[in-house]
């Protein structure tokens, strides 16, 4: 990307502001703007067009991630990184499921932003090139099938070994399976294996 970046920073707490915009301008990037909460993010996030977005998600966490949320509706190419001080691994979900790409532990360190942001943006790009279909060339690795069931006697090796074998007739290509129970497992007694 050439040029600096443009972040906009989205918190409600002023200090926290302050601080990431601090750790942005240690490393040379620069801070477009910084914004509150709801709807005044997102009509400054359509004004200004940042490349990279950094919400803030705190307790309680609604209104960060319904922010969050709208942002990845209005800017869908922009990635989204949250910064916070919660550990719980909920949250974190959450802030993924509605479009972050990346989570940082408050505060934030100038080096660890730093790389954050640029490993972000490489997973966008290879994004936006397989939407361009400029990855066909390469050729696929293979696909994974997962026959899982929450207890055991349901057909789940049988299904597996049918299907592997299945597949290597139709396909005529290489087929692993991979009988992840490890006590009890019988696919290698249904393909009279050892």
């Amino acid at each position: 990307m050439a040029g600096v970046l443009k972040l906009l920073i989205v918190d409600e707490d002023q200090d926290r502001r302050i601080n990431t915009r601090k750790a942005a301008l240690r490393v040379q990037l620069g801070v477009a703007g910084e914004v509150g909460y709801g709807t005044k993010a997102v009509s400054l996030a359509l004004d200004i067009q940042p490349d990279i977005l950094l919400v803030a998600v705190e307790e309680p966490v609604g209104r960060p991630l319904e922010t969050a949320e709208a942002l990845a509706n209005v800017l869908p190419n922009t990635p989204i990184i949250i910064y916070s001080s919660i550990d719980d691994a909920q949250s974190v979900r959450r802030a993924m499921l509605i479009g972050a790409r990346d989570s940082i532990i408050q505060p934030v360190q100038p080096d660890h932003l730093l790389e954050t942001i640029n490993t972000v943006l490489a997973q966008e790009e290879r994004r936006q090139m397989r939407r361009a279909g400029q990855f066909s060339g390469y050729q696929r690795r293979g696909t994974v099938i997962t026959v899982t069931g929450g207890k055991g006697g349901i057909g789940k090796s049988v299904l597996s070994v049918n299907l592997s074998l299945g597949l290597r007739r139709e396909t005529g290509m290489s087929v692993a399976i991979v009988d992840a129970d490890i006590q009890f497992g019988d696919v290698a007694t249904m393909l009279d294996l050892s």
